[in-house]
């Protein structure tokens, strides 16, 4: 029985058309297997594929990026390559102002200087100018007196003006010396005498115009030099 069984199956295995059947349903098993590969390996590329697209739009986005980046650090370069020109022609402003300043400076110096120098001719000038007047007043007033052999009504009335005019030039010189910065201190010290004795002089009158002769000779005694001490000071570089 077992002989029978094996029979039929040993003569079907061994019959061509069964084996070339099976052969071909192998092949039709490896060939749908080969293909359910090839169609994971193509959707694997085609995975790839998409990923090499993102990266290269995102290659292209950081190319943008860096392109971007690129224009703006020139623009950068630009913004500070003004910025330095700026600077270096404010530094160069600031240099000729500074040149300028000092310029100015130095006119200005000279300007007070000339202006310094007007003043002290304008002071010396006018306390010269009284002290000339107030000396003649008083040599004049002296040369009235010396010559008045009697002290009429006549020579009282030219006595009495330039008795005036001394009185109102000492006031006016002592006003002058007191607040002069433009005079040296020995200078002030002399005239400021002679201004003084010279006012302190008494007016004169018919009883004691010889007393006042005698007071004017010695102010004259006294103050020989004044002349020309009046001259050096209107002489005297400043």
């Amino acid at each position: 029985m077992t002989m029978r069984f094996w029979k039929p199956i040993s003569e079907f295995l061994h019959n061509p058309e069964w084996m070339a059947a099976l052969v071909l349903f192998i092949q039709a098993i490896i060939l749908v297997m080969q293909t359910k590969i090839l169609g994971r390996h193509a959707a694997t590329m085609e995975k790839h594929t998409e990923i090499a697209g993102t990266q290269a739009k995102t290659m292209e986005k950081h190319t943008e990026i860096a392109s971007t980046q690129a224009k703006a650090m020139e623009k950068h370069t630009e913004i500070a390559s003004s910025q330095a020109k700026t600077a270096e022609s404010i530094g160069n402003a600031v240099a000729q102002q500074g040149k300028i300043l000092a310029e100015q400076t130095k006119i200005m110096e000279e300007q007070f200087k000339f202006q310094r120098r007007l003043e002290e001719r304008s002071e010396r000038a006018r306390i010269v100018e009284q002290l000339f007047e107030l000396n003649i007043e008083v040599k004049t007033l002296n040369a009235i007196l010396e010559s008045t052999a009697e002290y009429t009504p006549d020579v009282q009335t030219r006595v009495r003006l330039r008795e005036q005019n001394v009185t109102a030039l000492a006031a006016r010189c002592l006003r002058e010396l007191r607040s002069a910065i433009h005079v040296s201190t020995e200078e002030k010290e002399y005239f400021l005498g002679f201004v003084h004795d010279a006012n302190n002089i008494p007016d004169s009158s018919p009883t004691n115009f010889s007393e006042v002769i005698a007071q004017l000779k010695d102010l004259a005694g006294k103050y020989k030099d004044v002349t020309q001490k009046i001259f050096a000071a209107a002489s005297t570089p400043l």
